[in-house]
């Protein structure tokens, strides 16, 4: 059941990659990329400061990380903080 959560959440994620700027350097594709390679704690410390500058693709991931218990101890308290900032942002995935 995790795994197809983690699935789910790996697509979600990467759909979200492909509606980023498209900017050369793109922080949030180098922490998918560390994510889906299974570096979570790569994953994490690119997508953490990307989050608290109000980068919603990296709030919804942090809320997918905090939701799954990957890299970080999973606190759905911390997860539903991360999906709700992700919402106000735009991403509609994290209202569901």
């Amino acid at each position: 059941m995790k795994i197809s959560h983690l699935t789910k959440a790996l697509c979600i994620s990467g759909a979200l990659l492909f509606a980023g700027s498209g900017a050369m350097a793109d922080p949030y594709k180098e922490g998918y990329d560390s994510a889906y390679g299974g570096n979570y704690g790569e994953a994490f410390s690119k997508w953490y400061p990307l989050a608290m500058e109000g980068d919603a693709r990296a709030q919804f991931s942090l809320g997918l990380m905090y939701h799954s218990g990957l890299f970080v101890e999973m606190d759905e308290s911390k997860a539903l903080f991360w999906y709700h900032k992700a919402a106000e942002n735009g991403i509609r995935e994290a209202q569901e």
